[in-house]
């Protein structure tokens, strides 16, 4: 089977590995591909722990579960990759297509990633963000406005 994420790889080679958790992806890329073939595989574990683990308790797993399920999946284009905009952190511009209750939809979005020990993270806009003085949820030891909180403005 191809993977969803478009890559034009089998899923067995592509995203299978990250949602199996035999190997992590390497670039914010893969990570955002691989997100998004979660949504239409159903793997909504993958998509909590993929997310910044400060943010994690406050996601609401059974609306991402029904969303999930609900949503038909119908494709993803990638625009662009930024993959050092900082030294831990990266961005990734895509459209993620999808059909709710026979309407379809685009989703374009600029995300926003974070490397923490090796290991690339997903910052949820749609969650609670610190303040901008406090410091910053990936450990970094600066404030928040001067480190993740610079890419929502």
């Amino acid at each position: 089977m191809l993977c969803p994420c478009q890559s034009s790889h089998n899923y067995a080679d592509c995203c299978a590995p990250f949602h199996r958790h035999i190997t992590q992806p390497e670039t914010a890329e893969q990570l955002m591909r691989s997100r998004y073939a979660a949504y239409v595989l159903h793997e909504i574990d993958y998509l909590i722990t993929t997310t910044v683990p400060a943010q994690q308790n406050l996601l609401d797993k059974q609306s991402i579960h029904e969303w999930s399920h609900t949503a038909q999946w119908l494709g993803l284009t990638v625009h662009r990759h930024i993959a050092k905009i900082a030294p831990q952190h990266a961005q990734v511009e895509f459209t993620a297509r999808f059909a709710e209750n026979s309407v379809a939809h685009e989703h374009r979005e600029l995300s926003a990633f974070v490397q923490i020990s090796g290991a690339w993270y997903f910052i949820d806009p749609t969650v609670p963000l610190p303040t901008m003085k406090s410091p910053c949820f990936c450990g970094s030891g600066k404030k928040f406005k001067a480190c993740c909180g610079q890419f929502f403005k």
